[in-house]
This record gives C-alpha cells, sequence and structure tokens, in this order.
C-alpha cells in the first residue's frame, strides 16, 4: 500500500505544470528572504493604460492593457511591466523593444497604487474608488488580471498601507533592465526605508523564456484599433493560467479515487482468500 501511495504523489507531481511552482510576480517579502535589508534605489514610476477608444476611461471592453510604467514616460516603453496581456504576451513580462505595444501612450489614472483588499490581498485602484471593482488590477496566484463579476472581495473597501508612497520603486541598482526586480516600498516613512524590508512588495517579471516562442501576424494592433501597418514584430505566447482552488480540489479528488480503488481491490482479494488448487 505505501508503494503504491508513493508511487500516486510521485504521478501528481509530476502532472503539475510548471506555471504551478513558478515565482509570482508580485510577492510580498517575508523575514529570512535573500533580499531582506539589501539597499534599494528608488525612482519615480507610474500606473497607466492604453485608452484605445480615447474616453478617458480604463476599459474591459475594449479589452484595454495597463502597465507599470517603470520610466514614468507616460508611453510604452521597454522595461515597462504588463499588468495585462496584450497582442499575444502575457500579463506579468516586461516590454521588449520589438513588442508591437512599444511607444503608445498611456492614460495616468490619479493615485493609482497598490492597495489592500478586504481578505488582505493586493489590488491596484484603476478607477480612484477606494472599492475593489471590475476593472481593478488583482493579483490571484502573485499573476496580475483584470477584476470581474467573478473576482472575490468585488465591492470590498482597498485601503492604502501608510508607509506606501504612490509612484514611488525601487530596484537593486539604477540600470534597469527586462528582468529587473522592482520593489513597493511599504514603510518608506520609518527606519527600513531604502532597503529591502518585510512587508515589501516585490515585483518580479515573468521569466523571459515566454518571450521566445514567438508569432508573427498583423491582427494584434487591430484589436485595439491601431494602425502599425506592416506585419506585426514576434508576439511572445501567453503564459498559462496559475492554478485555483478548484484545480486542487479536483487533483485532491482524483487522488483519493485512486487511493479508495486500489483500498477496494485489495479488500476483495482478502475476502476472496488464497486462489483455490483445481487438482484439489
Amino acid at each position: 500500500m505505501r508503494t503504491v501511495l508513493l508511487l500516486l504523489a510521485v504521478v501528481c507531481l509530476l502532472a503539475l505544470p510548471a506555471h504551478a511552482l513558478a515565482t509570482p510576480v508580485l510577492a510580498q517579502v517575508k523575514a529570512g528572504d535573500a533580499d531582506i535589508n539589501a539597499t534599494l534605489e528608488n525612482f519615480q514610476a507610474g500606473i497607466g493604460y492604453y485608452d484605445g477608444n480615447v474616453n478617458g476611461h480604463f476599459d474591459t471592453v475594449p479589452d484595454e492593457p495597463a502597465y507599470i510604467d517603470v520610466d514614468n514616460s507616460h508611453s510604452v516603453s521597454y522595461g515597462d511591466l504588463r499588468l495585462t496581456a496584450f497582442a499575444g504576451h502575457a500579463s506579468g513580462v516586461s516590454v521588449l523593444l520589438a513588442d508591437i505595444d512599444m511607444g503608445r501612450p498611456l492614460a495616468m489614472p490619479n493615485n493609482a497604487w497598490f492597495l489592500r483588499t478586504t481578505d488582505g490581498s493586493w489590488a491596484i485602484d484603476m478607477d480612484a474608488s477606494s472599492t475593489l471593482t471590475a476593472g481593478d488590477i488583482v493579483f490571484p496566484a502573485g499573476t496580475p488580471a483584470k477584476a470581474d463579476a467573478a473576482t472575490p472581495g468585488l465591492g470590498g473597501r482597498l485601503a492604502r498601507v501608510e508607509g506606501s508612497q504612490v509612484g514611488m520603486l525601487s530596484s537593486l541598482h539604477r540600470e534597469h533592465d527586462a528582468d529587473t526586480v522592482l520593489y513597493a516600498e511599504m514603510d518608506s516613512f520609518t527606519t527600513g526605508a531604502g532597503r529591502v524590508s518585510a512587508g515589501d512588495l516585490r515585483l518580479t517579471p515573468a521569466a523571459a523564456a515566454a518571450g521566445a516562442a514567438t508569432t508573427t501576424g498583423t491582427a494584434a494592433s487591430g484589436a485595439m484599433g491601431g494602425s502599425d501597418g506592416a506585419a506585426a514584430p514576434a508576439a511572445a505566447t501567453s503564459a498559462p493560467p496559475a492554478w485555483r482552488t478548484l484545480d486542487w480540489l479536483l487533483v485532491g479528488v482524483g487522488v483519493l479515487n485512486l487511493v479508495g480503488l486500489v483500498a477496494v481491490a485489495r479488500m476483495v482479494n482478502h475476502l476472496r482468500g488464497p486462489p483455490r488448487n483445481p487438482f484439489k
């Protein structure tokens, strides 16, 4: 029985997709992390979105993309971090030079920054409503996505952390690249300011490998009414979504079913007893 259970556990682990074990884009720094107390270089950034229909609102129809504007240029530029998927590029992936959204202007909503939800997770308030509404950016399993009608806690209050500064990001060095890990300090007015501390937010761009497998095409620019003209640059394939609670429950139910079948088979064999010798 122990051997059977061990084999089942190994099969389940092998069946887990790589993204289930991947580093989340957004994570809160914890005591004992390798980067604790590292010195930070601060710079001004912002949250922006491409206003495809030029109505002054961050829309879900059309599905307008949002970014962390790392260089605060008010346009999509190299190294900006996507907060939503766009044109074949997954959320959490940094913008590269050949990407189709490079150079697009960004609308910058007022005071959009990382806020606490009622369940202790994080969200970006895109409409300055101080409540979690459809279209705000949430981070299920650490991966940024737009909130929708099915998002837990919709309508709940969003709270600003006292030590956070809107638009203030940090990194471990001045030079910023597409794979640079970013930090949002949550203790800017305490002795923890200027260094990585427990409670700060760590933003790790999704693996550069997400941009290795590419496709070409021209349809991506049309989705937002773009007029880029020539064939679109290669676009990264979207990363698979993070596993939800339901996925884990289904895996657990499947494992329990297999264990039950093995137990029933052993019980039946025990009740039957040893096989009879037909020559006696």
